[in-house]
């Protein structure tokens, strides 16, 4: 059916005239589901994924309308760089038929697309919100642009249409009336003839005079409270009364922007916050990215080269003085800096040749500022980050390549070695491979972050859109194919424009590194260890190479190879599926990119929502994505606002999962959460306790009771690592089809026993780990005893109920195979599982002796998989270090902690690790509960 569509559409859009081009030439969803008699959200379900793939493009009008892509960048001989436009006229101006009238004012605001491309994305919905807006507040120190921005946000208004042309912007800053309640009435809402001693006339208030616009609230803060009150009325209702007159209500259309130094929470009163939804939070010059203050700096001289008429030129330590940031007044007082050094090299050029270009230079600058940059350097033994060399900027604002090109280059080399000389450290230390990949995944990603935030693609726009459009196109299609879906999974939004971003940049860069450096060996290696990686980065950058000619290195090659299996390794198995949705290009995505660096590990999936997009192409999307998953641990869906709110109403998971939905999403939101859940806790604890923190709103909905699929959990008393692993072992030995196997945190099931979330989303047979948590009515089988063969028949006997008869001998067989000792060992543990049990038979010989008990052989059993899974943690650096009560635990069971000290010293400087107290705490668990 959907080559069907694809043919009709590209037949549609060949007939067109190109002389008589319009809107209407396009096809409809509504058209096309009468045509193929189809249900019309199949049509729209069908063309929106062709416009994922970049076979249509679409017009977000109403209705909507679609074009072959193909054909039209045929027909009119121009390339398209995106699927989707928010009117037919960006469609038009797309392939050249009109003047780009629409710019993207924000380009003008420096870190637009980057350090400020989330405030941009809220701007941008408060002030496009129909019908007239939401109000918002703009917080930052003194200095940081809030007026500036502003006024962007008007002039978008005004390009975007959402205001007319001639819509008025008018500033009131509230200082000038702080300390008078009346004058403040006065200026707000105007006044009559009389109303007070000196008016003389009819007057009208700025909220009058910006009818049909913006109306800037400057320092609001310094609004008291009861004037903040006379604000109520009108941003609940519209409507307000002159000062004087009682009785005619006056009605306004006004957008409202407040701006404040000040902490919102402490400047302001509730009910006054409670009215304003969006809180804009602009950085201090300090916090702006290194790049984006050398943007500024030179902006600002080409502003003044302009202004004078004359070439200047920087020596490269004024940029490295004006990028100081321990200055004070942030984006403003740069600005003065800047002036003040033209003005004074300007007047040593009056009494001789008015026509030569100007040199700044430190001496330029105010003394006292020079002295403290001067001492500064001299105590921190700093050197500026710039070759040096001076920066011509002439009268066109054209600025000469840039220093951080020199730099670039330098830690391009730099990343190269590091890689290098760590593998020659791992070769040479015969080390477990996967040790060596986790450790330099982390160089890779620190210099792709750098370049992410750094580079400037201003100028190559189009080049880089192009290729990330490449890319995407390339992981799509990769992903819908078995053999490297699970390889490029965890690549999605952000990640893909880094990705692209280190492809973009390497493959302009001519960085040579000698063979003899090991290059071969190194390359060998990741071919072996990570081979899937390997093809797909290979036919990627030949991919590129054909279409647009690029070349890249070997070693390039390599960085994406680590890139994409340091992301794969972080993923989080049989966890929860964690969604974030937002409206806005990149809400989401920034939001899930933020917390998944900082977490280390991939939890959180991101799915932008653009204005113009419908909530029913998201719902598409999201059903799309949670079919494609594992969903049985459940699903918690961060939303920001509005419709998102219903989302799990159209849900095709929530008859057979759990699904919880938590609004009002932010970044520390998403960080606490994703921490709850690498703990294990299960959904109910997770939302509950960020509900306690950080008063979001939410909603929990259980599957249907007739509908839960039958399960068998796995679990173990040091947490969810080893848990999963018996799992794995487990899904080897049982049907799948028809039982599923769920790990789960020990701790949850010991504590909320049946309330646990895992119970009302499953028919739970039994629970298999290396503890019981002691659960009514739900038998436990120790790891240990079926490792040993004695629970074998009692699990048969669980199982006979659920699966085939002709299963169950089949089932027995592979749980043979599958649970020796060594063969769990070995799952378990990357580390050699031959030596470990040497090592610790000796250590477990040791430690009987000193408690003086003997264990049993499952006791004995079940120590061995402890304690594998728990040198194997603090080898790999993994430790855990909490548990209850550590401390009165360190008090009363002195005794017991040197006798663990002692039995396992030997282990200790074998594999040079010290075991944590906590993890001693669990030791003792498992002694005191095998004995007992």
């Amino acid at each position: 059916m959907k080559t069907q569509i694809l043919q009709l559409v590209e037949q549609s859009t060949k007939e067109i005239n190109p002389h008589t081009f319009d809107i209407e030439d396009g096809v409809e969803t509504k058209q096309l589901s009468q045509l193929l008699v189809l249900e019309r959200t199949a049509a729209s379900r069908y063309l929106n994924a062709l416009v994922k793939e970049g076979k249509l493009v679409k017009i977000n009008s109403r209705p909507v309308y679609f074009f072959h892509r193909q054909t039209l960048e045929k027909m009119f001989n121009l390339p398209l760089e995106t699927n989707e436009f928010r009117s037919f006229f960006d469609l038009e101006v797309a392939l050249g038929l009109v003047e780009d009238l629409k710019v993207n004012v924000f380009e003008e605001l420096i870190g637009w697309d980057r350090s400020l491309i989330q405030q941009v994305e809220q701007c941008k919905a408060a002030i496009s919100y129909p019908p007239k807006g939401l109000p918002f507040l703009l917080a930052g120190e003194s200095g940081v642009g809030k007026s500036y921005l502003a006024k962007l946000v008007h002039h978008y208004a005004i390009i975007q249409g959402i205001l007319k042309p001639d819509a008025p912007f008018v500033t009131l800053n509230c200082a000038e009336f702080a300390n008078n309640p009346e004058l403040v009435t006065a200026n707000l809402f105007g006044y009559t003839k009389g109303a007070f001693t000196g008016a003389e006339r009819d007057k009208k208030g700025v909220i009058e005079k910006a009818n049909g616009g913006i109306l800037f609230l400057d320092e609001a803060h310094r609004l008291t409270p009861e004037g903040q009150e006379k604000l109520f009325l009108f941003m609940d209702q519209g409507i307000y009364h002159r000062l004087g007159d009682n009785e005619e209500w006056k009605e306004a259309s006004v957008r409202l922007i407040f701006a404040t130094t000040e902490l919102p929470g402490k400047a302001f009163l509730t009910t006054f916050t409670r009215r304003i939804p969006i809180i804009v939070e602009l950085p201090s010059l300090k916090d702006r990215t290194d790049y984006e203050k050398y943007q500024m700096i030179t902006s600002f001289y080409q502003s003044e080269s302009k202004e004078i008429k004359r070439e200047i030129v920087l020596h490269s330590n004024v940029l490295d003085f004006l990028m100081d940031t321990s200055r004070a007044g942030n984006i403003g007082a740069l600005k003065n800096a800047v002036r003040y050094s033209c003005a004074k090299a300007y007047s040593e050029t009056l009494e001789t040749d008015k026509k030569l270009r100007l040199e700044i230079s430190l001496k330029h600058f105010p003394a006292d500022d020079m002295h403290k940059y001067m001492i500064d350097k001299a105590e921190n033994e700093d050197h500026s980050q710039f070759i040096d060399h001076l920066i011509p900027i002439n009268t066109n604002g054209q600025l000469y390549p840039d220093p951080y090109t020199f730099k670039y280059k330098s830690d391009l080399e730099k990343l190269y070695e590091q890689l290098l000389n760590k593998y020659s450290e791992f070769a040479s230390r015969q080390e477990h491979h996967q040790l060596y990949i986790d450790r330099v995944s982390l160089y890779v990603n620190d210099y792709i972050d750098k370049l992410v935030f750094y580079s400037d693609l201003q100028e190559k726009r189009i080049e880089f859109s192009v290729i990330h459009q490449f890319v995407k196109q390339f992981i799509l299609l990769k992903n819908d194919n078995n053999f490297s879906a699970g390889v490029l999974s965890s690549l999605s939004g952000n990640t893909i424009i880094a990705f692209t971003h280190f492809i973009f940049y390497s493959s302009n860069q001519r960085v040579t590194i000698k063979e003899e450096n090991g290059v071969l060996e190194f390359i060998q290696f990741l071919d072996r260890t990570c081979q899937k990686e390997w093809l797909i980065i290979n036919e990627l950058m030949d991919g590129l190479t054909q279409t647009f000619n690029l070349h890249f290195s070997v070693m390039d090659k390599c960085i994406l190879v680590l890139f994409i299996n340091g992301l794969k390794n972080q993923q989080v198995e049989e966890s929860i599926q964690c969604l974030v949705v937002a409206h806005g290009f990149s809400t989401a995505s920034s939001i899930s990119n933020v917390a998944n660096r900082l977490l280390g590990k991939h939890i959180f999936k991101s799915f932008d929502m653009p204005l113009q997009v419908d909530t029913l192409e998201i719902i598409c999307r999201l059903n799309d994505y949670l079919d494609a998953v594992d969903t049985s641990r459940g699903v918690i869906i961060f939303v920001d606002m509005g419709s998102l709110v219903d989302v799990q109403k159209k849900l095709n998971c929530l008859n057979s999962s759990t699904v919880a939905v938590v609004n009002n999403i932010t970044t520390q939101i998403a960080i606490d959460a994703g921490e709850k859940m690498l703990k294990g806790l299960s959904i109910n604890q997770i939302v509950e306790e960020i509900t306690l923190t950080h008063k979001p709103q939410y909603r929990i909905f259980h599957p249907r009771l007739e509908k839960r699929p039958k399960a068998i959990i796995t679990t173990c008393v040091t947490g969810i690592g080893t848990a999963v692993k018996i799992k794995e072992l487990l899904e080897k030995s049982v049907d799948g089809k028809h039982i599923q196997v769920v790990a789960y945190d020990f701790l949850c099931l010991k504590n909320n026993q049946e309330k646990e979330s895992v119970f009302q989303d499953f028919d739970v047979i039994c629970i298999v780990g290396t503890a019981n948590p002691e659960i009514e009515n739900v038998s436990f089988l120790p790891l240990e005893k079926i490792i040993s063969g004695h629970e074998e028949e009692e699990l048969m006997y669980l199982l006979k109920p659920h699966v085939e008869e002709t299963s169950i001998q089949k089932i027995n067989n592979n749980l043979i195979k599958h649970f020796s000792l060594q063969s769990v060992l070995n799952h378990l543990t990357i580390l050699n599982p031959n030596q470990l049990m040497e090592h610790l038979s000796d250590a477990l010989e040791l430690l009987q002796n000193l408690i003086g008990r003997r264990f049993s052989n499952a006791t004995r059993i079940s120590m061995y998989v402890h304690l594998s899974c728990l040198i194997e943690r603090l080898v790999t650096q993994r430790p855990i270090d909490s548990y209850p009560n550590l401390e009165i635990f360190n008090q009363q069971q002195e005794e017991f902690i040197q006798v663990v000290r002692q039995a396992f010293e030997s282990i200790e400087k074998t594999y040079s690790i010290t075991i944590p107290l906590a993890e001693i705490g669990y030791i003792y668990d498992m002694v005191k509960i095998k004995v007992q």
